[in-house]
């Protein structure tokens, strides 16, 4: 599709479309972790040598890296393309990487290279798709369908990453004949996401700021077109004509809005004619956020949690459960049933984060899901340091299972959301390039020395994960704001609510400087002291 088109297609089609990136994202995740031992053996790898155990761990943290690199380049090409072209580009990357996996089947140095380069690619499109995607789900959705979207993100995700677990089972497709096509059904929503990119509308926002003001008319029309009630589009001004658009985005780059007036009165002088619209504000840069004391702020927040998210172990559990919790003596039914209840306890904690989103509010989701990690990582403890008992293998299997479970509710999608609602359209993609590049970073980070950990501490491997969560349990507690209803790029209900209430000028975490972005009001941390304006 042309730059500066704006599909065919309608909100609803746009999300699905959008969505299918989820869904290869989570299978690539967890493609291997359950077949591990026939893919290895596949592969010509052992299952003790230290050499087979280097090359494996290469395999899997190479997804980090490639999605280090995807996050590095995905902010400027989806600001200097367009979203759906962004979409176009992560969908051809995922099926040429699950055509090189399918073929590692040939095994030997062949196979490992195959694998390598499609690890390396799909983790590129996935890292692109966790910067791109949020913004753009943000800049087409209503307000009030925001936080569902985002939690829709993760739950895709998880649903894919389930299956993928449940196919790489024995009693699956996790053969030695049979583990090729578990690599091959990662390319099949690529496939369907390719088929369906005319249908996608072009985010009306970045098409205001490209200049294809017509264009952006026509597109925020076709998404409204989708409801059977007028929605509020926070990005955009109520109104399908492009001139609405013009002055909403002449407001936005400071300059006084063109007058409207219901009919002529020849009695008054006609009024002078608006100033010269201002070109389109490029995409800002690193530099520039770290630059102001206000968006350094605002990036330390986000970034943190993108951070912990990773520094949780989630990336350890999701990867390397099957040999970590092998090697440390948990019997192998055990293992088979952890996998299948913890993928299945993400999904339902997915689901009622969903439903609680927009009731609860994102900090209130996020606090209690880090607790409940800790929890749990003191049960898993506890219990690994008692498997010669029954009780202890029962209290380290629900440890894992209650662990995901409590990411899925909070630390799962919040983080993702949180660059969308903090920031204003011209440095959002930069924002979440940058917090998703420290997280996937995070990741490679984890999956890298874990097992090496793991043999030191032993059943005790978890504890540098607990103290990462205490610590950012007690940060979020003083300087998470509550983003609920909040769009920076325009007038929200918590604004609306925070101005009549509280006062400007106050500050938190060292938040600084004047209104929260664009023409918003701040949105509200809500610590000890009540809530207070984080800005």
């Amino acid at each position: 599709m042309r730059s500066g088109m704006p599909g065919r297609g309608g909100l609803g089609t746009s999300v699905a479309t959008a969505m299918l990136g989820y869904a290869m994202m989570g299978w690539a995740m967890g493609s291997m972790n359950s077949s591990a031992l026939v893919m290895r053996a596949a592969l010509g790898l052992g299952e003790t040598e230290a050499y087979s155990d280097t090359v494996w761990g290469l395999l899997i943290s190479i997804y980090g890296v490639g999605a280090m690199i995807g996050c590095s380049m995905s902010a400027q090409l989806a600001d200097q393309l367009g979203r759906v072209a962004f979409v176009a580009i992560t969908g051809i990357l995922f099926v040429v990487a699950a055509a090189l996996m399918t073929t590692a089947v040939l095994g030997g140095s062949a196979g490992i290279a195959l694998m390598l380069v499609g690890r390396f690619l799909a983790g590129a499109a996935s890292g692109g798709i966790t910067v791109v995607m949020p913004a753009y789900l943000s800049e087409i959705a209503p307000i009030e369908l925001r936080g569902a979207l985002s939690i829709s993100m993760q739950l895709v995700s998880v649903v894919s990453l389930l299956g993928v677990q449940l196919a790489g089972l024995p009693i699956a497709l996790g053969t030695r004949e049979a583990w090729p096509l578990v690599m091959a059904l990662s390319g099949a929503p690529g496939l369907l996401q390719l088929l369906l990119l005319p249908l996608m509308v072009e985010s009306p926002r970045w098409l205001a700021h490209a200049g294809h003001f017509h264009e952006a008319a026509a597109a925020r029309a076709q998404l409204e077109g989708t409801s059977r009630r007028p929605r509020h589009y926070a990005q955009l001004e109520d109104g399908p004509e492009p001139e609405v658009v013009k002055r909403e985005f002449h407001t936005e780059h400071g300059a006084p809005p063109a007058p409207t007036t219901s009919k002529p009165n020849t009695d008054v002088p006609a009024p002078p004619p608006p100033p010269p619209l201002p070109p389109p504000l490029p995409p800002s840069s690193l530099r520039e956020l770290l630059a102001d004391d206000r968006l350094r702020g605002l990036l330390t927040v986000v970034v943190t949690a993108g951070v912990v998210q990773q520094l949780s172990g989630i990336s350890a559990v999701v990867n390397l459960s099957t040999v970590w919790l092998q090697e440390n003596g948990v019997p192998q039914e055990w293992i088979a049933l952890t996998i299948i209840w913890m993928n299945a306890a993400n999904v339902v904690a997915t689901i009622v984060a969903g439903a609680l989103v927009e009731r609860s509010g994102r900090r209130q989701l996020l606090l209690g899901s880090v607790a409940g990690m800790i929890g749990c990582i003191l049960c898993l403890t506890a219990g690994m340091c008692t498997l010669h008992t029954a009780l202890g293998v029962r209290m380290a299997v629900w440890g894992v299972v209650g662990f995901v479970a409590a990411f899925g509710l909070g630390m799962g999608p919040i983080p993702w959301l949180l660059p969308s609602e903090l920031f204003e359209q011209r440095h959002r993609a930069t924002a979440a390039g940058v917090a998703a590049l420290c997280n996937w970073g995070v990741s490679f980070f984890v999956t890298t020395v874990f097992l090496p950990m793991a043999n030191v501490l032993g059943p005790l491997s978890f504890v540098p994960f607990l103290c990462a969560l205490v610590c950012y349990l007690a940060y979020a507690w003083h300087a998470l704001p509550e983003t609920r209803g909040h769009h920076p790029d325009g007038d929200s209900e918590a604004a609306a609510r925070a101005g009549s209430k509280f006062s400007e000028g106050s500050a938190a975490a060292g938040v600084q400087g004047g209104a929260l972005a664009g023409s918003s009001p701040a949105p509200h941390w809500h610590g000890r002291r009540g809530a207070l304006p984080l800005a």
